[in-house]
């Protein structure tokens, strides 16, 4: 009779694991460990322990127990649904507002318009906002605000330069009491009707007797 050796080895080695836990023995599976123990980091399939008897396979893989994200630590990028986590929620890092890092320092700086840009774009001597506010209030300065809400420092005002598109630093930041023209553009009350238009439609010399 003709016996195929491959298959009579398989039999024989299914057999001796059946009596084997029949009988109440372990059998431990083979690997290439070179002799070391479990979560010997060699990534071996079946490893429980990085050295340390926590979770993982010492791989450097999520779980390991290593104080990595996705440890289940109670860092971030565990998962758990707080900051740094990547499901979407504020603080995660993934580019929108409110993001965060997981240092607890804030990422974004929110404009006095309500705008939100990245932290590292405040008072680096460039508006990103479109108020202005991160080169005023974003420097710590008291801005004043011009009429559509555009900040300026506050050395500019009363600095005989009109900043503000409707010259309210150079009237109300003042003290003057304004004219406004019909474009919102303010000037100097003591200039109405004084026969010299001041104001693109004239309106300041329209009313005068």
């Amino acid at each position: 009779m003709k016996i195929d050796l491959k298959k009579f080895l398989a039999i024989t080695a299914l057999m001796s694991n059946g009596l084997a836990a029949a009988s109440g023995c372990v059998v431990i599976g083979g690997g290439s460990d070179n002799g070391e123990e479990a979560g010997d980091g060699d990534g071996d399939p079946g490893e429980t322990g990085d050295g340390d008897g926590e979770p993982g396979d010492g791989d450097g893989e999520p779980g390991d127990g290593d104080g990595e994200p996705g440890d289940g630590d109670g860092k971030p990028g565990d998962g758990d649904g707080e900051p740094g986590d990547g499901d979407g929620e504020p603080g995660d890092g993934d580019g929108e507002p409110g993001d965060g890092d997981g240092d607890g320092d804030p990422d974004t700086f929110t404009c006095s318009n309500g705008e939100e840009i990245p932290i590292e774009f405040v008072c680096d001597e460039g508006a990103d906002c479109e108020d202005n506010s991160d080169e005023v209030t974003g420097c710590g300065e008291t801005p004043f605000v011009c009429g559509d809400g555009y900040e300026i420092p506050p050395d500019w005002v009363c600095d005989e330069g009109g900043d503000c598109e409707d010259n309210s630093d150079e009237v109300t930041g003042c003290g003057e009491t304004p004219f406004v023209c019909g474009d919102g553009y303010q000037i100097l009350e003591s200039w109405v009707c004084d026969e010299i238009p001041d104001c693109d439609d004239e309106s300041d010399e329209a009313n005068c007797n």
